[in-house]
């Protein structure tokens, strides 16, 4: 048998132990822990992601930098060969001035080389052509020939001085070609084309039954008057006053207005004249009537002044 005294005042004896109330505070001190540690986590996965995005935008930008850089560095790369040199720069020039005579149908091929067609000598032969535009509107023209015999050159260059679309000729030195056995030399002129012709009289009149001779003089891309054209014109009438009897000869049939054309290059090249046709007798007798009425005109006026004095008598 045990006894228990108990002889301590009330205000100091200890609480009594409540287990249920110390397990309850222990599972709250864990369970925040928990939560605390739960939301740290949290912040540091959304703070991760943030960082992630950033680098992200960051090696986006990165990349724009660096094609931008090197789409720079490119430009300057073509910029560098873009700076031409003044050699380069004509060439350009000659070959725009070139391509726009063809645009602008002031060149012909087919003339060109029907004109030199009929300067090259039988025996020879073209190896070789360069052109070098002009801005006057012509050509400079390099030939690389070969021929059977030497005295075929000097006579390829006499053919070409005879030519009026031809200008300074120039042959070079005449060499043996010792595969061939044939003479080698180069030829260069001036091709400058015909821009337009020009008759002379460009204006006459006539009297019927009358006869007119036109002379044909040309002017070129230089501004140059060729008085010798040195090529076949082809002559028309346009109008019933005047009719063609020869290579620049008309005659006056009728009266009226009619257009004298001669054209050469196949009609590309051309210059008219205006033929106008008037009768003598005609115009004769307009004039006796022009006078007839100045005449009667006098007389009226005289006339009236006669009557006004009469009348202030």
């Amino acid at each position: 048998m045990k006894l228990r005294l108990d002889f301590l005042d009330e205000k100091y004896k200890p609480l009594k132990r409540d287990w249920r109330l110390i397990v309850g505070a222990i599972l709250i001190l864990i369970l925040s822990g928990v939560y605390f540690w739960g939301i740290g986590e949290i912040f540091k996965k959304k703070l991760a992601s943030i960082k992630q995005v950033q680098k992200n935008k960051l090696q986006e930008l990165d990349d724009r930098i660096a094609a931008k850089q090197n789409e720079i560095a490119s430009l300057k790369n073509r910029l560098k060969f873009s700076l031409l040199d003044r050699k380069r720069i004509k060439e350009l020039n000659q070959q725009i001035v070139f391509f726009n005579l063809i645009f602008e149908r002031g060149f012909s091929w087919f003339e060109f080389f029907t004109i030199l067609e009929k300067a090259v000598p039988r025996g020879v032969w073209i190896r070789n052509v360069k052109f070098e535009a002009k801005r006057t509107g012509g050509l400079h023209v390099t030939l690389d020939c070969e021929a059977l015999e030497s005295f075929l050159a000097p006579q390829f260059l006499k053919n070409l001085l005879q030519l009026s679309q031809i200008k300074d000729p120039f042959l070079s030195s005449v060499t043996v070609d010792e595969k061939t056995y044939g003479s080698v030399f180069t030829i260069s002129f001036d091709f400058v084309p015909f821009q337009a012709l020009i008759l002379e009289p460009d204006d006459v009149t006539l009297k019927p039954g009358e006869i007119v001779e036109f002379n044909v003089k040309a002017i070129n891309f230089e501004k140059e008057i060729i008085n010798e054209v040195k090529v076949d014109v082809s002559w028309q009438v346009r109008g019933n006053a005047v009719k063609l009897i020869g290579d620049g000869k008309v005659k006056a049939v009728a009266t009226g207005e009619a257009f004298v054309i001669a054209s050469c290059m196949y009609g590309r090249v051309f210059g008219e004249a205006v033929v106008t046709v008037k009768d003598k007798k005609k115009n004769a007798d307009s004039k006796k009537l022009k006078n007839a009425t100045k005449a009667a005109r006098r007389s009226r006026r005289l006339m009236r002044k006669k009557t006004i004095k009469r009348g202030g008598r």
